[in-house]
């Protein structure tokens, strides 16, 4: 009778552990599921933010063909000339 009552009480400590393990291992998961969601949702941040720098390149680069176009009206076709004159006293801003 005694062995029966010591096998009975050692299965109910390993039980007792193996509910302990159990209930430690469901938390564990849930946490690990909780990082791979918050994993997940940063990826999908970075995703959407790429394919904004993108689209932002994009334009930029719209918008400076664009620029280079219209900047091409006020070039002029040759360098402007100094008179001999000027260029001896330097810039050409003093001369008179």
């Amino acid at each position: 009778m005694d062995a029966i009552v010591a096998a009975s009480i050692n299965a109910f400590d390993m039980v007792q552990r193996i509910a302990a393990a159990t209930e430690q291992q469901s938390a564990t998961t849930d946490q690990v599921t909780k990082n791979m969601e918050a994993i997940s949702n940063i990826a999908k941040g970075s995703s959407m933010a790429t394919e904004q720098i993108n689209q932002s390149a994009s334009q930029l680069a719209l918008v400076s063909a664009e620029l280079n176009t219209m900047a091409a009206w006020f070039r002029l076709s040759e360098p402007p000339t100094i008179p001999l004159s000027r260029a001896r006293n330097g810039d050409g801003a003093n001369a008179g």
